[in-house]
């Protein structure tokens, strides 16, 4: 499991939670590129882009519910860039 929190200008704290015990396991800081950065970059190359949600496959809202996956898919913390060529 997974914690992010925005901090800062484009940061991002990630921590990576025991999913039995809640304890943190690893916890990163990274850059958060915002969405005009990555378009700007496949631009840029020449390509064309498009963004996709992510949502839990049906398999994994049946092993751990509607309310577990509730929260991501309304934030919608990942998405998935598609990046080609024109």
């Amino acid at each position: 499991m997974r914690r992010a929190r925005k901090l800062d200008g484009n940061l991002v704290q990630m921590e990576f939670l025991n999913e039995v015990s809640g304890v943190v396991e690893m916890k990163t800081i990274a850059h958060q590129y915002s969405q005009e950065e990555y378009e700007s970059a496949v631009i840029q190359e020449g390509m064309k882009c498009e963004w996709k949600k992510l949502f839990a496959r049906p398999e994994a809202v049946r092993q751990k519910g509607e309310e577990f996956w509730q929260p991501c898919h309304e934030a919608q913390l990942y998405a998935l860039l598609v990046a080609q060529n024109k």
